[in-house]
């Protein structure tokens, strides 16, 4: 395999390890707020958990996944004060979400190595 080619797989496969690796943390982000959604006893709306995402990780969930998984932003939820949902529960479950979220990312990053390694091997790389 010469230059060019080896760069060209390498290329796909870091595409398919950081495809797999954001999906890995959306999929970590919306286990952590569908917890928060039982703990707190009230269903979420898909408005209150994009917030609840991004306050805890500063990163967005795809919009799709959002309809999939929690109800219509139209809801009485929206009759309260979003923003201080969001600050409440981030205060009362920071410290929770942070060992989660540093469990998710070790395992992660074991997923992400193995799975480098396989698709290099299949590749003759």
């Amino acid at each position: 395999m010469d230059y060019s080619e080896r760069r060209k797989v390498l290329g796909v496969i870091g595409g398919k390890i950081s495809g797999l690796k954001r999906r890995w943390r959306q999929t970590s982000i919306i286990s952590f707020i569908k917890y928060l959604e039982m703990q707190e006893v009230y269903d979420f709306s898909q408005t209150l958990a994009q917030r609840l995402a991004f306050e805890f990780c500063g990163k967005t969930i795809n919009s799709e996944v959002l309809v999939k998984n929690f109800k219509s932003n139209r809801d009485a939820s929206n009759k309260f004060d979003v923003q201080k949902i969001v600050k409440d529960l981030h205060g009362r479950y920071l410290t929770e979400f942070t060992v989660y979220w540093n469990d998710s990312e070790l395992s992660l990053a074991y997923t992400a190595k193995t799975e480098t390694e396989r698709l290099k091997a299949l590749n003759n790389i």
